[in-house]
C-alpha cells in the first residue's frame, strides 16, 4: 500500500468520526485531491466539453453524450516535466575560450547555456541539477 492510498484510507476513517460536523467537508476535499492522478498533459474539462458542442452542434445528442462522458473523467493533477542540463560541448578555441553547448534531456535541444528550464520543450531542468 502506497502512502497516498494509506493517507486516503487514514482521512476516510477519520471522517466517519466527524459525520455532519463541517470537518467532514474539509476531509472530503483532502480525500478527493489525494485521489487526483497526475497527469504532464492537462486541459480544461470545460474548455473541451465547449470545442465538443461547438464542433458537434448539429449532431446534439452526440454532444451531450460526450459531454456527459468528459465530466465524469477522474480529476488529474498537473506534473512539471523534469529533465537535466547535459554538457555537449566544451572547446578551447586557442585563445582562452571556451564554447560551451547543453543538451536537453528530455528533447534533446541543445543551447550555449544552462536555464532553469528548457526553450523548447518547458522542461524544469533547475539551471543544471536535476529535479
Amino acid at each position: 500500500m502506497t502512502i497516498q492510498e494509506k493517507a486516503i484510507e487514514w482521512l476516510t476513517l477519520l471522517k466517519e468520526k466527524f459525520i455532519g460536523t463541517e470537518y467532514s467537508m474539509y476531509l472530503d476535499a483532502a480525500i478527493q485531491a489525494l485521489k487526483q492522478q497526475p497527469s504532464e498533459d492537462c486541459i480544461s474539462r470545460q474548455e473541451a466539453i465547449d470545442a465538443v458542442m461547438f464542433e458537434c452542434g448539429e449532431w446534439i445528442g452526440l454532444a451531450r453524450e460526450i459531454s456527459k462522458q468528459l465530466r465524469q473523467l477522474p480529476p488529474v493533477t498537473p506534473q512539471i516535466s523534469k529533465g537535466k542540463w547535459v554538457q555537449t560541448k566544451d572547446e578551447c578555441d586557442g585563445v582562452n575560450f571556451y564554447d560551451f553547448s547543453f543538451e536537453c534531456s528530455k528533447c534533446g535541444k541543445e543551447q550555449p547555456f544552462k536555464s532553469n528550464y528548457c526553450p523548447n520543450c518547458g522542461s524544469y531542468n533547475g539551471g543544471g541539477e536535476k529535479c
